[in-house]
């Protein structure tokens, strides 16, 4: 009884493990930080605010089974597989179960990044949001009317370089845009703010007229 209380408590403690590590973004997206979703892994399109909840419902699962799985294996491997309780092997079926239904559900994570729909898998502050499918329309529609693809806004920033000297690169604020860009180093000041602002508006109609000083601000 006691072994088997154990090792239910193992397999939870994974799974609240991976839950709280999910969930602890999850609640500043929630709230309109979509800054929170950069960065996550994902095999199946890339990870937004806006399909957070979908990437949720096959990594929790799938990564959940997969760490039972290896934890299992540990001691299989410790043990040996003939030795293993009847409760381990138990526990690491419930491992492949989980990490083998998690597969279908990235169909959903698809679907949602594609479409952005349906709107309750997708957090409130972003269900005015197309999918990958309306935004690939939208840029198509803006570059026939002769415009750049987005509205982005875009700034230009001063960082020093390896010698000190200001040094110039323009990014996009966008959370789920990463386009930047920066100059030749060799440009006068006034020559590389000029090419940059030149190069951000192939990417949007929107750049900002200010030079953020991000050290200076600091």
């Amino acid at each position: 009884m006691l072994r088997a209380l154990g090792l239910l408590g193992l397999g939870a403690a994974v799974m609240a493990f991976i839950l709280v590590s999910a969930l602890v973004p999850f609640r500043r997206i929630w709230r309109g930080d979509a800054w929170a979703a950069n960065g996550l892994p994902s095999l199946f399109g890339r990870v937004e605010a806006r399909n957070y909840l979908a990437y949720l419902m096959w990594i929790v699962p799938g990564a959940g089974g997969l760490l039972l799985v290896c934890v299992v294996g540990f001691f299989a491997t410790l043990f040996g597989v003939d030795n293993l309780a009847e409760d381990l092997r138990a526990l690491m079926m419930v491992g492949v179960i989980l990490f083998l239904a998690a597969w279908p559900l990235t169909l959903v994570h698809v679907f949602v990044n594609a479409t952005g729909r349906p709107k309750f898998l997708v957090p409130p502050p972003y269900r005015d949001q197309p999918g990958e499918i309306g935004a690939w329309r939208q840029r198509r529609a803006r570059r026939r009317a002769g415009l750049p693809p987005t509205d982005h806004v875009v700034e230009t920033m001063e960082l020093p370089d390896e010698d000190g000297r200001p040094w110039l690169m323009a990014s996009c604020t966008e959370p789920q845009c990463d386009w930047c860009a920066d100059v030749d180093s060799d440009l006068s000041y006034a020559d590389a703010e000029d090419a940059l602002r030149k190069e951000a508006g192939k990417h949007t109609t929107r750049v900002a007229g200010h030079i953020r000083r991000p050290l200076a601000e600091a």
